[in-house]
């Protein structure tokens, strides 16, 4: 199961970084409909649309929608793919763009997914850097540039 999950996972990683973040489509065929999608946001940005946590199939199609409507995907890289028994943690980078202020947040970026036994995924939970996310939303204050 998990040489077959890592396989999948690297597909669409890979149409997501090809089309910059316009074909979702390769993250829904892997996931179940009670999917769980949640970030590290969501404890410090809870006021934030992408703050919070996307239960179901048509809450993750609100997921893509909001991310889509603020952001532009400049880039997604792999780095790695590992992958043992029902969990997977895909290790890479992404550099977005803020379609409010046009200025790029990159960062490292790790996805923690987690698969039922029919190979369909349950949850992932995206974690990478709150900072540049902070100040291109406006929450902090960008820092003086001397």
């Amino acid at each position: 199961m998990a040489s077959e999950i890592r396989s999948k996972l690297a597909a669409a990683y890979a149409a997501w970084h090809e089309s910059r973040g316009t074909t979702p489509q390769h993250f829904f065929a892997l996931m179940a409909d009670d999917i769980l999608v949640h970030s590290i946001l969501e404890n410090s940005f809870a006021g934030e649309p992408l703050g919070r946590s996307f239960s179901g199939r048509s809450e993750v199609l609100t997921y893509y929608a909001v991310l889509a409507e603020g952001w532009e995907m400049v880039s997604a890289t792999t780095d790695s793919i590992l992958a043992e028994g029902n969990r997977a943690v895909w290790i890479g980078r992404a550099c977005w763009r803020s379609r409010k202020t046009l200025k790029q947040m990159d960062s490292p970026k790790v996805d923690l997914w987690t698969f039922n036994s029919e190979g369909k995924a349950t949850e992932l939970f995206e974690m990478y850097d709150s900072y540049p996310y902070a100040v291109l939303s406006g929450r902090i204050p960008a820092p003086e540039q001397s």
